[in-house]
């Protein structure tokens, strides 16, 4: 049995962020907080969080302020409220689940935002998961540019549509279909939100890898068609976590064989085992089992 659930938390400054919770029948072995990619929302995650909560554990996955149900679609006025609204839904994580370990995984650029928690607020965390991080983006450049912070200094408020930086073999993929069909995603963004991604981007993560410790799996597909595998690899050897897993999955894209499609209902033979592999590392790999 799964307790699929949903709530709001309100933060001090008034703004409302959704979280998304699958719990498991019984009191959880451990507990993981998952952080979306852009564009993405708790809806990506459902698939997973329901595998983590049959298997024991509890799932937990927020809209980033900005994002899905939370605050103002596509800005932010500051993407350091985003990683404050992590701190607090991990605080009512722990909380719920104290003496338990408790993990953070992130999809995409989610990946960035995990690597930035790690080396403000370490001591929470137990471990991370990074999945299909977005290190090398194989996108149309404009994220990160001198033109985007031009953009940002004279229109901070003006939206850009990101899915024009999508090439077309992204385009065409099931990942794409589904952020466009999901009445949750967000697609545009204003220009002040797309230059403070700089804070999670690529050379962010690699920057930060280098003063993070904690174990972490890394699991990339292939054939992912939005970042370059070779991300993966690099990121991987900038960590200096002594225990660090990169997992290569064959023929897969940057929905990992479907896992995390919300269009798919079920999992298949191949998502599963990508599901699996999450689960396992964190219940053996982690905690000392070999």
């Amino acid at each position: 049995m799964v307790k699929a659930s949903e709530q709001y938390l309100t933060i001090s400054d008034g703004t409302r962020i959704f979280v998304a919770s699958w719990l498991p029948d019984g009191e959880a072995e451990r507990a993981v907080l998952c952080v979306h990619d852009l564009c993405e929302n708790t809806d990506f995650f459902s698939n997973l969080g329901s595998y983590i909560a049959i298997r024991g554990d509890a799932a937990y996955a927020l809209d980033l302020r900005g994002n899905g149900l939370s605050g103002r679609w596509g800005d932010v006025e500051n993407i350091s409220h985003q990683l404050e609204d992590i701190k607090l839904v991990l605080e009512l994580v722990s909380e719920k689940h104290q003496g338990k370990p408790t993990y953070l995984l992130g999809h995409g650029l989610g990946a960035g935002y995990v690597l930035w928690f790690a080396t403000t607020y370490g001591e929470m965390v137990s471990g991370l998961v990074l999945l299909s991080p977005a290190v090398d983006l194989l996108i149309e450049r404009f994220f990160g540019t001198a033109l985007s912070k031009l953009r940002a200094s004279l229109s901070p408020k003006e939206y850009w549509d990101v899915t024009q930086a999508w090439t077309p073999p992204f385009s065409q993929s099931n990942f794409a279909n589904a952020v466009l069909t999901n009445p949750k995603s967000v697609k545009r963004y204003t220009y002040r939100y797309i230059a403070s991604l700089s804070k999670v981007d690529g050379s962010a993560m690699l920057k930060y890898a280098k003063d993070v410790s904690h174990p972490t799996l890394i699991i990339q597909g292939e054939e992912d068609t939005l970042v370059s595998p070779e991300g993966a690899r690099k990121l991987y050897e900038a960590l200096a976590s002594e225990k660090k897993h990169l997992v290569m999955v064959e023929d897969a894209d940057h929905d990992l064989l479907g896992l995390l499609l919300p269009t798919e209902k079920y999992l298949t033979r191949d998502s599963l085992r990508v599901a699996e592999t999450v689960h396992y590392w964190m219940s053996k790999k982690v905690e000392g089992e070999s």
